[in-house]
């Protein structure tokens, strides 16, 4: 029923909604007078229960600041970050961290290390590689001097070999040449006695017995281009 009739509606005992009517004021009744009370249905009347919800709203509402306190009460006790087990988390990966950074360094120095061996080998290597390519060098141009000096050592004193024969040739035929001169200038004697074969004589044509056999030597050119007493 709405307020429009002058009811009013309270929660009865059990759970179930009881409607009590009040009357009305009316022109019969005076200013300020309260109207008589109507008797509720059946005898039973039972007064309204308002207040049972705001308790309970009240004890939620506690219920719900004391937990708020308690948190407040609990995270101002534990202010310090470094208490917390994330900082904690974070501390030991920090310190892991830094040990693998010092293993790190510390195997980058090893291999700065051996790296540095290994150049100073191989410019050792390569050092003595050099020397004795230029060791190797330097005696196959010693080589190639003493066969040039000797090359031409035997050129030149071919070269005059060559000379000397040309020359005594030159002075043989000049000889043979003279005595040949001489011979044609001088009369000619047909036995010349005893000679040895072999030995100069002049005027070619001549004739003697030899001194080994007694065998007939004839006065003539030889091969070197002078008179020899030959067979």
């Amino acid at each position: 029923m709405g307020a429009d009739d002058g009811t009013s509606v309270f929660p009865s005992v059990g759970g179930e909604e009881r409607t009590t009517v009040l009357p009305l004021a009316t022109a019969e009744t005076p200013a300020g007078a309260v109207p008589p009370p109507v008797p509720p249905d059946g005898g039973n009347h039972s007064k309204p229960r308002a207040g049972k919800g705001k308790h309970r709203w009240k004890t939620v509402a506690a219920v719900l600041l004391a937990f708020l306190i308690g948190i407040g009460f609990g995270s101002c006790r534990n202010t310090d970050p470094k208490e917390s087990q994330a900082y904690k988390d974070l501390q030991s990966d920090y310190s892991k961290t830094q040990n693998d950074l010092r293993r790190s360094r510390a195997q980058l120095k090893d291999a700065e290390k051996k790296a540095d061996k290994a150049k100073e080998k191989a410019d050792q290597w390569d050092k003595e590689q050099a020397d004795r390519k230029a060791a190797e060098q330097k005696a196959d141009q010693e080589k190639q001097a003493r066969e040039k000096a000797a090359a031409d050592k035997a050129a030149q004193e071919k070269a005059a070999a060559e000379q000397a024969a040309r020359q005594q040739a030159q002075q043989q035929q000049q000889q043979a040449a003279q005595q040949q001169a001489q011979q044609q200038a001088q009369p000619q004697t047909r036995s010349q006695g005893t000679v040895h074969r072999g030995a100069f004589c002049s005027g070619a044509g001549a004739t003697g017995s030899s001194d080994q056999n007694g065998a007939t030597l004839t006065c003539r050119t030889a091969r070197d281009g002078r008179l020899r007493w030959m067979n």
